[in-house]
């Protein structure tokens, strides 16, 4: 009986060694987006909640749902650590560790060739970006955005609905600015127009070129990244 005891005993420590386990269950990966605006961060948790930092952020917290989450950090140039846990107090982190993205380009040789090549008829651009993300136009149909870190280019992203001239300048002010040689564009834009819905990814030179048209919705994108 005393031996029943015993083995009872030590199969409810055990049991609670295990729950206490999962209690701290917590997995967490990277991804690329191939966007070179942002790093998707996806995980799983037994928490309702993670909370995760960079080096230079506060803690954020993000809720999870049946089990897993998913946030975004933005791309950097520099190398940088993410830190993610079940605690607030950051106990239990997990941490993935990031080399830094490879720039298009300096961000003040592509205005100045953007602005050479007139693309600043077509949309502004700011001199000196000092945000992460800089919204050059933001309009009902029409999206031009770029994402810069110290100075660098990282990514750019063109929008537009029902305006596919518009979307062909800009592709080819953009790709005369970086180099990018001018068939290599038509062949994307002419892939995505026959695979709608599609991303087609061309690349020219160490830049790529992702396209993706909707042809019945009449809606344009280009991602220039890394």
């Amino acid at each position: 009986m005393k031996m029943n005891r015993i083995l009872a005993a030590g199969a409810t420590l055990l049991m609670g060694i295990i729950l206490a386990g999962c209690g701290k269950n917590l997995s967490a990966e990277s991804h690329d987006s191939h966007n070179g605006f942002t790093i998707p961060i996806t995980g799983k948790s037994s928490e309702s909640a993670v909370y995760w930092k960079t080096d230079a952020d506060g803690i954020n917290k993000v809720k999870t749902k049946n089990g897993e989450f998913s946030f975004e950090v933005p791309s950097k140039t520099h190398e940088f650590t993410i830190g993610v846990s079940n605690s607030k107090d950051m106990s239990d982190m997990k941490t993935i560790d990031f080399k830094g993205e490879k720039s298009i380009a300096d961000y003040s040789t592509f205005y100045d060739a953007y602005d050479f090549n007139d693309g600043n008829s077509i949309n502004f651009l700011p001199t000196t970006p000092s945000d992460d993300k800089n919204y050059a136009d933001d309009t009902k149909n029409d999206v031009f955005l770029i994402h810069t870190d110290d100075g660098k280019l990282l990514g750019l992203n063109v929008y537009t609905k029902y305006d596919y001239s518009w979307f062909n300048e800009i592709v080819y002010a953009i790709g005369d600015s970086l180099d990018a040689d001018t068939g290599t564009l038509e062949s994307g834009v002419k892939s995505a127009s026959e695979k709608p819905g599609q991303y087609i990814t061309k690349k020219s030179g160490k830049t790529n070129y992702t396209f993706v048209i909707n042809t019945k919705k009449d809606t344009y994108q280009m991602f220039v990244h890394s």
